[in-house]
């Protein structure tokens, strides 16, 4: 492997190529020929960015293992700078900092094709991974660049993107016990998701109207994000219509897989103590179980600055985070499990 001097000076030079070009979704393709152009110079034997606008690099030869990070952010541009060893910025966290991790290890791995993907629209409609899916490349592991503080994440939540219209006939705002509120009903349809188990409940756009300022409202409109790992039904109240914009499943590995053992092994020999996690949010990890059942998710970054404004990653936890696995995946490709 490179010295670990040398790897954090490369960290920092492709983070912040890739933290300056401002990459929100459906705005990918800049940052995906800056990753391309540093992948050459790594020493990947091909590199490109495809139709949709996801990156990826390839080296190696042997059985194929994909490092799916992704190369969108959400909204909001963070002024790029390094202070006491961290890089803030948008993006630093969710997820350039996993997918700069993800380019330096595969350069230190032997005995597999590497493919390294910056895929586009995690934070939207995943296109990037449908893209790879319906492709139908096949690869034998995949590790999903997301922030879990070297933890290894085996699960995720599913999401469902619900759109709930509902009308009342109102009433006196002095007495809405026996009023009739849309808004009311709305409400009351997205907290009995969250009365179950694993299941939240986040209103993320909400509108209501009422006639006057002391009457009850009559029509109210919101966007419920719900998010599970298993099953689950809402209530139906008479007035209100729900349709369903998107929908991914749930996903949950068994610890025994070989992606998630190797890892725990290359945690081990750096005397760290390995952690599974089911983490409550949802990633392209979702959609890319359905290529192979050897899958994780793991990378630098602590997940609770995900989406915040106080995003920033630790240079010296994205080159720990890059070492770790190209030790995993040099056991995998070496048949050392």
């Amino acid at each position: 492997m490179k010295p670990a001097y040398q790897l954090r000076a490369e960290a920092l030079r492709i983070l912040r190529r890739l933290l300056e070009a401002y990459s929100p979704t459906g705005s990918e393709w800049n940052a995906s020929k800056i990753a391309a152009d540093e992948a050459y110079r790594l020493g990947y034997e091909d590199s490109w960015v495809d139709d949709v606008g996801s990156f990826h690099a390839e080296r190696g030869q042997g059985p194929k293992v994909l490092l799916a990070g992704h190369i969108d952010t959400v909204p909001g541009y963070i002024e790029v700078k390094e202070e006491n060893g961290f890089l803030q910025g948008r993006g630093a966290v969710d997820a350039k900092g996993p997918l700069t991790a993800f380019m330096l290890a595969g350069i230190m791995v032997e005995g597999c094709r590497i493919r390294v993907s910056g895929l586009a629209a995690e934070e939207g409609d995943s296109r990037g991974a449908r893209s790879l899916i319906s492709s139908g490349e096949k690869f034998d592991h995949i590790v999903v660049g997301e922030p879990t503080g070297l933890a290894i994440a085996i699960g995720y939540r599913g999401s469902n993107l619900v759109s709930i219209e509902c009308k009342g006939a109102g009433g006196h705002s002095s007495s809405p016990e026996i009023g009739d509120s849309a808004l009311d009903k709305l409400l009351s349809i997205a907290s009995s998701a969250g009365e179950l188990e694993g299941v939240s409940a986040a209103i993320v756009r909400l509108e209501a109207s009422s006639p006057a300022h002391n009457m009850l409202p009559t029509e109210a409109r919101g966007l419920v994000d719900f998010r599970f790992m298993r099953g689950y039904k809402l209530t139906i109240v008479p007035g209100c219509r729900l349709r369903a914009l998107s929908y991914t499943p749930p996903v949950k590995v068994k610890p025994q897989a070989p992606v998630v053992r190797s890892l725990q092994r290359a945690l081990l020999e750096r005397g760290l103590k390995p952690k599974l996690v089911v983490k409550r949010g949802t990633s392209d990890m979702n959609l890319l179980q359905a290529i192979t059942g050897s899958i994780a998710a793991f990378g630098p970054g602590d997940p609770r600055l995900s989406h915040t404004p106080w995003e920033r990653v630790s240079v010296d936890e994205v080159v720990k985070a890059s070492m770790i696995i190209a030790s995993a995946l040099n056991m995998l490709c070496r048949g050392r499990l």
